[in-house]
């Protein structure tokens, strides 16, 4: 399975205004309830928020991966944010995060969870995935360029 399966341009938020993390989870996650995604937006920003309290989310390179398992959904969901200045997310690396894949999914489904997971680190490890994304302004361009970045990545991986 590929990720672009579990993205869609309204899915995309492109100009993140949110300076801290919890702010950006409520932004994201409030992009999702307006759109009929989820019904309790309060419920998966305290998700979110319990899953970094055991390890921030934040991996490296500018990228973060939040997620989290939700009865409110039937299957999973990959939102991509951009945030052009920056959010400290006590990332591992110590650095800024500028890309937010945020996935959710339901309590059933963890091994496509992993899966999925898997799949965007490895994408995050391809060298040109950062700049080419950092170029993209439009919901398309964005998904465009992590399609392509995909299809570098064998589907066994």
């Amino acid at each position: 399975m590929n990720l672009a399966d579990y993205m869609r341009e309204d899915l995309v938020l492109p100009d993140l205004r949110s300076r801290s993390k919890a702010l950006l989870f409520e932004e994201m996650v409030n992009h999702l309830s307006a759109r009929g995604y989820i019904g309790d937006a309060k419920e998966i920003v305290r998700l979110l928020l319990d899953r970094e309290k055991l390890m921030s989310t934040g991996i490296k390179r500018g990228f973060a991966i939040p997620h989290a398992f939700t009865a409110q959904l039937e299957k999973s969901i990959m939102m991509v944010g951009v945030s052009r200045r920056g959010v400290d997310f006590q990332a591992l690396d110590d650095e800024p995060v500028f890309f937010v894949f945020l996935l959710l999914g339901p309590p059933d489904d963890q091994g496509l969870h992993m899966h999925l997971l898997a799949r965007l680190s490895r994408l995050m490890n391809q060298d040109d995935f950062y700049g080419r994304l950092e170029t993209a302004d439009v919901p398309r361009e964005i998904l465009d360029v992590i399609a392509a970045e995909e299809k570098k990545i064998p589907l066994s991986a």
